[in-house]
C-alpha cells in the first residue's frame, strides 16, 4: 500500500486542512487583510505529524485562494491549492482537487496566526513568512 497519498493529507491537515466531503458553494473571498501572505509552522500541538513533516508552508491571497506547502522528512514536497472564507473565529478551507473540506477557529496573535480543530484535537501556530531550513534559506 502506497503510504504517500496518505501522509500528503494528513500534512494538509496539520498546514490547514483536514479530509472530509465538499459539499457546499465555493467559498468567497476573505474579508481580512492581516491573513493575506506567507506563513510557516511554528509548532503543531496533538499531533505527531512532525516526525514525517519538516516543515510547512500556506500562503493566502486576498482574492480567497490559498497554496499550501509540505516538505517531508525524506525531501519530498507537495503543494496543494484551495480557497478560503472566514466566518467569523472560523476559516472554511477547500481543496477541490482532494474533495477536502474543513471549518477551523483561528486567532491572529501578534505575529503569530493560531489554528485549533476540535474534530482532530489540533492545534497549529503559524508565523508570518516563509519556511526555511535553519541555515536560514528558504525552505520552498
Amino acid at each position: 500500500m502506497n503510504l504517500r497519498p496518505l501522509l500528503t493529507l494528513a500534512s494538509v491537515v496539520a498546514v490547514l486542512v483536514a479530509t472530509g466531503p465538499a459539499h457546499g458553494a465555493e467559498p468567497t473571498p476573505s474579508a481580512d487583510p492581516r491573513l493575506v501572505g506567507p506563513w510557516h509552522t511554528v509548532s503543531i500541538d496533538g499531533d505527531a505529524l512532525f516526525f514525517i513533516v519538516h516543515g510547512a508552508e500556506v500562503d493566502f491571497d486576498k482574492d480567497g485562494s490559498f497554496t499550501a506547502r509540505i516538505r517531508f522528512t525524506d525531501g519530498e514536497t507537495e503543494t496543494k491549492k484551495g480557497r478560503y472564507v472566514l466566518h467569523g473565529d472560523h476559516i472554511e478551507l477547500s481543496i477541490p482537487s482532494m474533495k477536502a473540506k474543513e471549518s477551523l477557529t483561528y486567532e491572529i496573535d501578534g505575529k503569530n496566526l493560531e489554528f485549533h480543530d476540535e474534530s482532530f484535537g489540533v492545534k497549529i501556530t503559524v508565523a508570518r513568512g516563509k519556511a526555511q531550513h535553519a541555515s536560514g534559506d528558504d525552505l520552498f
